[in-house]
């Protein structure tokens, strides 16, 4: 069921449909036509099992017939589309041979090589749509001789280096190199005279610089995607603001400081503005925005803004006609908006990390198409009642970090995740979250206030993916239902008053990658079965009383990032048969207070190759440890992810959104993504002790390595690498710590 939230908030998805009044005629092929792409197909390297289009072309066949080939009315070949060919290599010289061609789609291959020179023999070229095709390298300063292009789409490649020149393709409307890494400022002389142009996403690369004002001039423009870059400095204001036709602007994730311009709010045809992640500065009154009769999408997150929700009385449901998607995170909001109680079509609200305290207002239940609503890290302290019988249909909800206290709701029966953590939530009816929750496939109760035993109805929510109930006061036993889970990619039970054994039964299909435990009562061995869990990436068993060895028997779980066994009652000797394990990943191991003794084996600390790794030698890698929620996860895979929910709330939503541009739609989920709403993944955390200090991660740098095997019975510890080893003996009050972080 991947990615179902995104998908059904934003419904329906495909791509772009651009016309660029290429003929497509179905004539008798012309021989050297047809020998060129014979050649083409013998030269290429692709899958012959997935190809649909390649693997049929043949001799005996009229080449205008083929899959993916369209011909002129002479039979000169005009068109040729090749996406999803699943090739891999160089792209084939008799290609450029074939200087006909109008169109051209490489699109979702794997060709991992630089884009050829001799592109400008197609000096016909009206589309062409490389997009997700895996290029690299810089762009030929000769993909500017493309002057009859129309639509160029090189997105999501690796291309570097600095963005070309495009004003001499003065036919150009769309032009996308979003997703890859050009860099450098963008002179204005580089879209000067492109009178036709309509849209530009140059988002998620690393162009800095001022912005480049002379987009605002460009007369045709629509859609201005900027994202994700590294621009600075002061917005001017948009010259003849009024008169602009723009429509969707995406500034988001940079560094624009400043007030933002009051000429943005008088675009009248504004139907998406997006400036989350910056440094603007200043006080926004919605008031103003909510004249913009188009808008529908408003994102002013995370900046310096302090946001003004008052609308003048007798305006509140005038303003903001078409408003669907709001984010208002980290605004010094101090109540939620009055006006969005008359905004019925509302789909997304996040009003997170502000300062609104007080009740959760009983009319935000009553959106009918509500399907995401993040009001965490507020002080909000109950609910507005009643809360039975809720005519809402949400999917995700967010509540975390509160002061929410009581019963926690549980009436949501579309909903796929629900996060209550960091509240003061005593009572959860968990019957009722087991049979009428279906599609949940996250719960999150940690750090609240929940006792009494881990009901085995958790084990009835059939879809679930993570489960985390950490740093409560359950006590009693581990369900066994839980460790028989083949769904679960998260389990997380620490710090609570658990005790008896950890049952012996994790399934030969285990799932999972993330594993706390610690913190409990929990005595007996090491399950033998949690070997079955292959794909394990952070085990903590750490602060209990379990009686056993060192587990050599987890040592074919060779994805293993973090384990944590510190504080029990572990004993013999540190040591595996042959002394090598595929513990290459590891990078964090705390072994320390137990009753390990004897010499730690060379080679098995020469095995855990991720400690001795320099970061500069992990490519200077930066970012945090995360792992997918599900391992077939495709963002596009809407027909298989749908099926699962309720068939009278897909036509609703599907109605909604009909009337929106399927472009609009598709850069919204991306938007989503960014904003770190998106749900398929969980990053992960650990606690570990540094110098008897506790240290809580709730993101693990990948850079990060720690090694701890302080106060053990008569260690002897191995310093060095090869064969320079020095022994050193360590005492009951010493330890051995290899420690890095960064930032």
């Amino acid at each position: 069921m991947t990615m179902v939230l995104l998908w059904l908030t934003l419904l329906p998805f495909c791509l772009i449909n651009l016309s660029i009044n290429i003929v497509l005629v179905t004539g008798l092929c012309l021989g050297h036509q047809q020998s060129l792409l014979l050649e083409l197909k013998k030269n290429l390297t692709f899958n012959h099992t997935m190809s649909k289009k390649l693997v049929h072309w043949n001799q005996s066949d009229d080449c205008c017939q083929w899959n993916g080939v369209a011909c002129n009315h002479i039979g000169h070949v005009i068109a040729l589309d090749l996406s999803n060919e699943f090739i891999s290599g160089q792209v084939e010289s008799s290609l450029f041979n074939l200087n006909y061609l109008e169109s051209l789609n490489l699109a979702y291959n794997e060709f991992h090589s630089e884009i050829d020179y001799d592109f400008q023999n197609l000096h016909n070229l009206r589309y062409l749509n490389l997009s997700k095709a895996g290029f690299q390298g810089n762009l030929p300063n000769s993909i500017s001789d493309l002057t009859q292009l129309v639509y160029l789409d090189l997105s999501f490649n690796n291309f570097n280096g600095s963005i070309p020149s495009f004003n001499r393709s003065k036919s150009l409307k769309i032009l996308s190199l979003n997703h890859n890494n050009f860099k450098g400022l963008i002179p204005s002389t580089h879209f000067e005279g492109l009178v036709n142009l309509i849209s530009i996403d140059l988002g998620d690369n690393l162009l800095n610089g001022s912005f480049p004002l002379s987009l605002f001039r460009l007369q045709s423009l629509k859609i201005l995607f900027l994202y994700y870059n590294k621009f600075d400095g002061k917005l001017e204001e948009i010259p003849n603001a009024s008169l602009s036709l723009l429509e969707m602007v995406d500034l988001s994730g940079n560094n624009f400081e400043g007030p933002i311009p009051m000429s943005i709010f008088k675009l009248k045809r504004l139907r998406l503005l997006l400036l989350s992640k910056n440094n603007f500065d200043g006080t926004i009154q919605l008031d103003v925005i909510g004249r913009l009769q188009n808008l529908s999408t408003l994102a002013l997150s995370h900046n310096n803004l302090s946001i003004d929700a008052n609308i003048r009385y007798g305006h509140e449901a005038s303003s903001f006609p078409n408003l669907k998607r709001l984010w208002l995170s980290s605004c010094n909001l101090r109540e939620f908006p009055e006006f969005l109680k008359y905004k019925s079509s509302m789909v997304y609200l996040d009003l997170s990390s502000n300062q609104i305290s007080g009740q959760i207002p009983n009319w935000i239940w009553r959106f009918n198409y509500m399907v995401i609503l993040n009001v965490s890290n507020n002080f909000l302290t109950d609910f507005e009642g009643p809360l039975h019988n809720l005519s809402s249909n949400l999917l995700k909800l967010d509540l975390h970090s509160n002061k929410l206290q009581g019963h926690a709701p549980t009436s949501f029966q579309n909903a796929i995740y629900l996060d209550y953590s960091s509240n003061r939530f005593t009572f959860i009816n968990v019957t009722e979250i087991g049979s009428h929750t279906p599609f949940l496939f996250f719960l999150s109760l940690s750090n609240n206030s929940f006792s009494r035993t881990i009901h085995e109805s958790f084990c009835n929510i059939s879809r679930l993916r993570a489960l985390d109930l950490s740093h409560n006061s359950f006590d009693g036993s581990i369900p066994i239902c839980l460790t028989r889970s083949s769904t679960l990619r998260l389990l997380h039970l620490g710090g609570n008053q658990l005790n008896g054994h950890v049952s012996d039964t994790f399934s030969t299909s285990c799932s999972l990658r993330f594993l706390d435990i610690s913190g409990n009562h929990l005595k007996g061995t090491i399950p033998k079965s949690l070997a079955n869990c292959k794909h394990l990436e952070v085990l903590n068993l750490g602060n209990n009383q379990l009686f056993d060895g060192f587990p050599c028997f987890l040592n074919k779980i060779s994805s293993l990032r973090v384990m944590i066994l510190r504080s029990n009652k572990l004993h013999g000797c540190i040591e595996c048969q042959n002394n090598i394990g595929p513990w290459e990943t590891l990078q964090i191991v705390d072994l320390a207070a137990n009753s390990f003794r004897g010499m730690l084996p060379a080679k098995l600390l020469q095995s855990w190759k991720s400690l001795m790794i320099d970061i500069e030698d992990k490519g200077g890698k930066s970012g945090h440890l995360f792992f997918n929620l599900y391992d077939d996860y495709n963002p596009v895979n809407f027909k298989s992810s749908s099926v699962y929910l309720n068939s009278e709330f897909q036509i609703k939503l599907a109605k909604l959104n009909a009337a929106f541009p399927p472009f609009l739609i598709k850069h919204i989920i991306s938007h989503i993504y960014e904003e770190g709403d998106g749900i398929r993944t969980y990053e992960d955390s650990v606690t570990i002790v540094n110098k008897g200090h506790l240290l809580n991660f709730a993101k693990i740098y990948i850079a990060f390595t720690s090694l701890d095997f302080s106060s053990n019975q008569g260690v002897v510890a191995l310093y060095g690498v090869g064969d320079d080893l020095t022994v050193k003996p360590l005492s009951d009050n010493s330890f051995l710590s290899y420690f890095k972080e960064s930032s």
